[in-house]
């Protein structure tokens, strides 16, 4: 599924249980946001790898090998976003 279709599926669902649990919608998105990043790296499904590949003309495989390196940056940040949400909100509650 397409992270496009996946947002549309899903927030009209999710987001009005979570602001309804009291959780800050911006942080909800913010979490949305770098979940859904990291489905459309990695596979099976990965659009954006199987665009890589065909674009660099390079094996699928040699693609998914190279996010490798991403995942622990990315289980880092979503265990961080989870545990420390008043930074995940620092820079937005500036802006209010």
């Amino acid at each position: 599924m397409d992270a496009l279709a996946l947002l549309l599926i899903t927030i009209p669902i999710f987001f009005p249980l979570v602001c309804g649990l009291g959780y800050d919608p911006i942080w909800f998105c913010l979490v949305l946001l770098v979940v859904t990043t990291l489905g459309a790296i990695t596979p099976p499904v990965g659009a954006s790898a199987y665009v890589v590949a065909s674009m660099g003309r390079i094996s699928l495989g040699n693609v998914f090998r190279g996010t490798l390196s991403f995942m622990p940056a990315f289980f880092v940040c979503i265990l961080l976003m989870l545990l420390f949400p008043n930074a995940v909100l620092f820079l937005p509650e500036l802006i209010r």
